[in-house]
Formats: structure tokens, sequence, C-alpha cells
């Protein structure tokens, strides 16, 4: 999959890039590049193992930085960690959640055929003022929400056109991605 990105972080900064990935089972491997095609970062990562990262020029040579961008990217394609209950929210909306214990993942179906998601990442109470909570323990806290939109069915598939991403913890920022190109590879052959 080829998309045009526009990104946004919490320091007003802004920019574009093209992001390319290449789905193989479990294994993700993506590449940020520039429009006139210098590849700014470039990693791949099997299941949940830590990103290897290939290339990676500044500002994108943080380690933290792949973990989010593989984190984001396995939100974004592949199915969500834990059981997996079916519902209806307060509003009577229908919604498909996976609890993965410290992690929640939340997806709403939308009557156009494409759907919203919803990250919560479980977060220790803390009290500033000395007391104990009254019931010590976790609760979890938006991480981020996805909107997928102009949504084309493909097989089994349900392939977005356009994605608007954004994450909230531990640093704000948003991606609004646009589906330039997308073609299934020849399964390997042993």
């Amino acid at each position: 999959m080829l998309h045009a990105i526009e990104f946004r972080l919490a320091d007003g900064t802004r920019g574009n890039a093209l992001g390319v990935l290449i789905l193989d089972g479990r294994t993700l491997s993506c590449a940020l590049t520039t429009v006139e095609g210098l590849t700014l970062f470039e990693a791949r990562s099997s299941g949940m193992a830590e990103p290897e990262v290939l290339r990676a020029l500044p500002p994108f040579d943080d380690p933290e930085f792949a973990r989010g961008l593989l984190r984001d990217v396995r939100t974004l394609v592949q199915p969500p960690p834990g059981l997996s209950h079916y519902g209806t929210l307060a509003d009577g909306a229908p919604v498909c959640r996976y609890d993965g214990g410290q992690t929640i993942t939340d997806i709403l179906p939308r009557e156009d055929g494409c759907w919203q998601l919803f990250t919560y990442d479980e977060q220790r109470i803390l009290r500033t003022d000395g007391c104990q909570p009254a019931d010590p323990g976790c609760e979890h806290r938006q991480t981020r929400a996805i909107a997928a939109r102009s949504c084309e069915r493909i097989g089994e598939a349900i392939l977005p056109h356009r994605l608007d991403l954004r994450g909230f913890a531990p640093s704000a920022y948003s991606l609004d991605l646009r589906l330039l190109s997308a073609e299934p590879l020849p399964a390997a052959t042993p």
C-alpha cells in the first residue's frame, strides 16, 4: 500500500510524506519517504516484536518513534489483541470490543460501510493529595482514535481510501492518510 500522509505534531510542526506498507502474514515492513523519494525511515517487525530499524534519519531516529509508528500500523491493519465481545454502547451504537488486558480496542461500524476505532491503555490511578483512592487500581485512557472513510469492500476485507488517525498519549499528533495505490503481492511458493 502507498499512502500520502499529512502529519501534525503537538508542537505545531506539520509536514507531508509518503508511506509504504508491505504486509506478509504477521510481518510488517514500512517506510516513510519524501515526495522526492528520499527514504526518511524504514523498519520491519514480526508479530509484536521490537521493530528492526533499517534506516532512520533525524528526527525519525528516536527508538520510541519506531515503536510508535509500528504500533499505529499494527492498529490499522491487524486484528486487535485480546478476546472480542459484541454489544451496544449507551447510545445504542453497535460495538466490537477487544479486551487485551492492559489495552482495550473498540471498533464501531458506520452506516457507510466504514468504521471507527478507539484504543485505550491501562493507567495507574495516582493521587497527588497523599490520599489513597477509594478503589485503588487502574483506569483506561484513550490513546488513539481512527476514522476510516471512503471504504471499498475487496473480498472479505474493507479497504479505506482515507484514514484519520489521532494519537493522544504519550504525545499528541494526527495523521491524515490518503490511499494512492494498493496491490496484492503474489503468494510465496516453497
